[in-house]
């Protein structure tokens, strides 16, 4: 995945690392499946296509380790209906597609969470998103609804989770997570917590360290990475300092808490 400090408009579904127990490919999941959901594709029928997908969207050749369950099946107009479940049963997806490959989505598609809440849904055209587009809370309760034009957002209207309309649209997006206090406690705490290699201050080494990291929708950091190294000594000691991070308030695409990517560039001066 692109690291970026600035995302743009989120209309592609993420894969999950949700749990599940390995199960064979003679497994009932199918039939769970079909009586949890009501799907235009019958799961038990010959004709259909079956792939398996691990977390990273490899497929794998059996069921045994798969994340999620890919079934495809070609429509009376020549289309190739999809639908995406995780081993548990829950949806992940459904749609249509106008090529055998499934590259290139056409009409309504719904997208959902691992506990087989909707997340998103709406029309694609020619691969594009068009139309209106509602976004969900994790509750279900509807964050935003979203106007699209050849791939462009030309209108919104944002909510509250208890269904009043959100007046102030600014509150609705925030590209980037933040440090909760702002730049100057982040400064504040990086010159706390931050501790100087002994080694490199006798030496008079400086420099930058650039980290990689997480923030999650609950704020939580997770998965830090040096980017750009000074060494093993100052590295460690980033790393350190960012896996002990209080909660940041995360960055809000449409509406709600969405994971995102954060650089932090770190600079060493022995002055």
């Amino acid at each position: 995945m692109k690291k970026v400090l600035t995302p743009a408009v989120i209309l592609c579904y993420g894969l999950s690392t949700y749990a599940q127990t390995s199960v064979s490919d003679g497994s009932p999941i199918y039939a769970k499946a079909s009586e949890k959901l009501n799907l235009q594709i019958d799961l038990t029928a010959a004709d259909i296509s079956k792939k398996y997908f691990n977390a990273n969207r490899e497929e794998l050749k059996s069921l045994d380790g798969a994340k999620f369950i890919q079934i495809s099946k070609q429509n009376t107009k020549g289309l190739w209906d999809v639908i995406e479940f995780y081993a548990d049963g829950f949806l992940r997806m459904e749609g249509t597609y106008s090529d055998l490959k499934l590259e290139e989505r056409t009409g309504r598609f719904k997208f959902f969470r691992p506990n087989g809440i909707i997340d998103y849904e709406g029309v694609y055209e020619e691969n594009i998103p068009n139309g209106e587009w509602k976004f969900y809370f994790p509750s279900g309760q509807v964050s935003s609804i979203e106007t699209y034009e050849n791939g462009n957002r030309v209108k919104e209207e944002y909510f509250n989770e208890d269904g009043s309309i959100l007046i102030n649209k600014s509150l609705g997006e925030r590209l980037l997570p933040s440090f909760n206090g702002g730049q100057l406690l982040m400064a504040d705490y990086l010159k706390k917590n931050l501790h100087y290699p002994a080694d490199a201050i006798k030496n008079k080494i400086a420099g930058k360290v650039v980290v990689s990291f997480w923030v999650g929708e609950d704020g939580t950091i997770s998965s830090p990475k040096i980017e750009e190294s000074l060494g093993e000594a100052f590295d460690g000691e980033v790393i350190k300092m960012v896996s002990e991070m209080p909660k940041w308030i995360p960055a809000k695409h449409h509406n709600r808490p969405a994971k995102q990517m954060y650089i932090l560039p770190v600079a060493f001066s022995y002055n």
